[in-house]
């Protein structure tokens, strides 16, 4: 016999069902699309997915990435930011106008990607695989000018001393979009994107997003067995 409760005052508290139906299948769907979300971003970008280790394609179309931005620096004359993740850095002047974006292979699956400036004020992106490529004015992709160093060659590159700052300038993620903090402290947003990129820009929240949904799924999932069995 099923079971009846009631709240403090007496009035049959009747169980909602279909409320808790519908929660663990929107729990099930955010779980889902969480997970299909982190792996189309931890992919590379459709420019670079064809180009062999050693190779990179410059080109000028300005896309607004969905992905994680993993690193901004500036160099002598633009800004860099590197996708790690989509293999791209794209390049912009130091008022935040979009000038062109550089695709490169990454090497290998894991680790992380960096972005440098040489002594000379080239950008250097070391790949996962530890390989370099020096690209000589990356802000113009008409120029093909580029350098290739395997992994032991890349560790001869001489660096600048400061590849975070330059004339002052600070650069930092603001929920998804990027902050720029002028020598005199005043802050301004140097690159804007839509407050709901967070979701791929924080990983951490997406992580928790992914096991909030799935706890809340098997919890709901075991508080209804017991009254299906009592209505049986």
């Amino acid at each position: 016999m099923k079971q009846v409760k009631y709240t403090s005052d007496g009035v049959e508290n009747v169980p909602t069902i279909r409320n808790t139906t519908i929660i663990r299948f929107v729990s099930v769907i955010v779980f889902i699309g969480m997970v299909i979300l982190s792996f189309i971003t931890s992919m590379p970008s459709k420019e670079v997915k064809m180009l062999k280790p050693g190779q990179i394609i410059r080109f000028y179309k300005d896309t607004k990435y969905f992905g994680r931005i993993t690193e901004i620096i500036e160099g002598n004359k633009c800004v860099f930011v590197l996708y790690d993740d989509l293999g791209i850095v794209q390049c912009y002047d130091l008022h935040g106008d979009y000038l062109s974006s550089v695709g490169f292979h990454q090497g290998r699956q894991n680790g992380r990607a960096e972005i440098k400036i040489d002594a000379a004020g080239n950008l250097v992106i070391l790949n996962r695989g530890y390989n370099a490529y020096v690209i000589e004015k990356a802000e113009d992709a008409d120029c093909k000018d580029f350098r290739y160093y395997d992994s032991p060659s890349a560790e001869e590159i001489v660096y600048s001393d400061d590849n975070h700052i330059s004339e002052g300038n600070r650069y930092f993620i603001s929920l998804a979009s990027i902050k720029k903090e002028s020598s005199i402290g005043e802050t301004s947003t140097f690159l804007f994107r839509p407050w709901y990129y967070v979701i791929v820009q924080n990983q951490f929240l997406q992580l928790s997003i992914t096991i909030v949904a799935f706890a809340l799924f098997v919890f709901l999932l075991h508080r209804t067995r017991p009254e299906a069995a009592d209505g049986s």
